[in-house]
């Protein structure tokens, strides 16, 4: 892509972490913690799997809240016995913690539990209404903040419209849509990403392989890789205020 002219680029507005966090950032202590407490929780050693990592990527990239993914690891981990929860990975966590993160941010938005059951009705469509609205709204705020975002988040605008029409029509299911918008939130982070001028990139970078460093000899080369994006795209979020295009 080629490279912008000074005056478009967006400015990096990095959020300064207090002096008494132990923790270079909030991307770091993430890591660290849910590591620090599944180790604690399976009872057996520090080697943490390609597997485990894949999932703790995933939640970080998912934007998932720490202490929902702690309090997930203490259910799921609860109710089963010592010599069981011994063999479990990650994977076996992670309904929980994607069932407790869903429903918080429902509640958040004012969406009921129950829209899975209701999508049909005039109710339903008129959560999602305003769902989609939401996400509008916030791509149209963001887009004011550069203008070399406007012409990306109109198209991510009009990616929304079409995926409201299939899911308003009946042509697709809501957990289509919520995977679909999954997939064209991707291309939309890392289309924001490429905007940033390359020395906030690299700099970026370099933080992200800090966050990962104190863990990096007990993970694979493909797992650092996905651990490094996931840190990325948590940057964006949290300090560029770059919006997700969730529905919740």
């Amino acid at each position: 892509m080629p490279d912008c002219a000074p005056s478009a680029k967006i400015a990096l507005m990095i959020e300064l972490e207090s002096p008494q966090s132990p923790f270079a950032d909030r991307e770091a202590e993430f890591i660290a913690r849910v590591v620090d407490k599944y180790i604690a929780l399976r009872e057996r050693g520090l080697f943490i799997s390609s597997k485990d990592w894949l999932t703790i990527s995933r939640w970080l990239y998912a934007d998932y809240e720490l202490d929902l993914v702690l309090k997930g690891l203490d259910i799921a981990f609860a109710d089963v016995e010592e010599d069981t929860a011994r063999t479990r990975n990650l994977s076996y966590v992670s309904r929980t913690v994607e069932r407790l993160t869903r429903e918080r941010r429902m509640m958040r938005v004012g969406i009921p539990q129950d829209l899975f059951q209701q999508v049909a009705t005039e109710e339903g469509k008129n959560y999602l209404q305003r769902a989609f609205q939401r996400i509008r709204e916030n791509l149209q705020g963001f887009s004011e903040s550069s203008p070399a975002v406007k012409n990306f988040c109109a198209k991510a605008s009009d990616y929304i419209n079409r995926a409201e029409r299939g899911l308003l029509a009946g042509k697709i299911d809501l957990e289509t849509a919520i995977s679909r918008l999954a997939r064209r939130e991707d291309r939309f982070f890392a289309e924001i990403f490429k905007l940033l001028p390359a020395a906030q990139q690299e700099e970026m970078l370099k933080r992200a392989d800090k966050s990962i460093a104190p863990h990096r000899a007990r993970m694979s080369e493909p797992a650092v890789e996905r651990t490094r994006q996931a840190v990325l795209r948590s940057f964006l979020i949290r300090e560029l205020k770059v919006p997700r295009l969730s529905l919740f």
